[in-house]
């Protein structure tokens, strides 16, 4: 399903083509991936998605979305590796998995 959301994702909304931009944001969810067990950047894909929203996303599957907007509001490096990590975060402790779950069981009921 991550993937499926991200591709998407990718048609809906266009991907930033400032390519300084683009390699910042890499840079930084490139230390955050790299830090976790078994971590390895390149299982992970990044898209910083031209929009104003101040968000940032991670789904299962090893993806990343990063809207334009968070970069507004996130000062610097550090800020905007802990917007990152704490969605990297969400995939890896499954959280996507019991959203679907309680909603499976919530309109199965």
């Amino acid at each position: 399903m991550g993937l499926s959301a991200y591709q998407d994702m990718k048609k809906q909304t266009p991907a930033s083509q400032n390519s300084k931009t683009n390699a910042y944001v890499q840079c930084v969810s490139d230390h955050i991936v790299r830090a976790l067990p078994g971590g390895n950047a390149s299982d992970w894909e990044v898209t910083v998605f031209d929009d104003p929203q101040a968000n940032a996303f991670a789904l299962p599957g090893g993806k990343i979305g990063v809207y334009t907007g968070l970069l507004d509001v996130a000062e610097n490096q550090h800020q905007l590796a802990t917007v990152i990590g704490h969605e990297v975060a969400h995939v890896l402790a499954r959280h996507s998995n019991e959203r679907v779950s309680t909603n499976f069981v919530t309109q199965s009921g």
